[in-house]
């Protein structure tokens, strides 16, 4: 007999709850560089890394590299809700951060969007 994720979850759990997951919103975005540009736009990347730490609403913030492609870059976000996102994205700081990344950037496709519900690195507890 096969279990489903509720019935293997603890009574009190959020996955079961359920409710504070709703407005939870993540973002995988691929970016291609101009050849030769990658480390110049990681390091930007990096330098949004460190201002996003403490960032309200955002639990997730990854920059990585591509094995396969030398030129592509991909940025993984997890936040609390579109409007912390939106919230942090509408920043002078981080406009103008932006701007610094465009001449680098070749191909930004669009980005996936998903609603986390946890995993390593992601808290998952309920409201309070």
């Amino acid at each position: 007999m096969r279990l489903t994720r509720k019935q293997l979850a603890p009574a009190a759990s959020p996955v079961e709850t359920g409710d504070w997951l709703v407005n939870r919103f993540g973002l995988t975005t691929k970016v291609v560089v101009h050849a030769g540009q990658r480390d110049a736009l990681v390091d930007l990347l990096l330098v949004a890394a460190e201002r996003v730490a403490d960032a309200p609403g955002c639990y997730l913030y990854v920059v990585s590299t591509s094995l396969e492609e030398p030129d592509g870059v991909w940025v993984s976000e997890a936040w609390r809700s579109k409007a912390h996102y939106e919230a942090w994205m509408s920043r002078p700081d981080v406009i103008q951060l932006l701007g610094a990344m465009a001449p680098f950037i070749a191909d930004r496709n669009n980005p996936v969007l998903v609603a986390p519900v946890g995993g390593k690195g992601l808290r998952v507890r309920r409201r309070p």
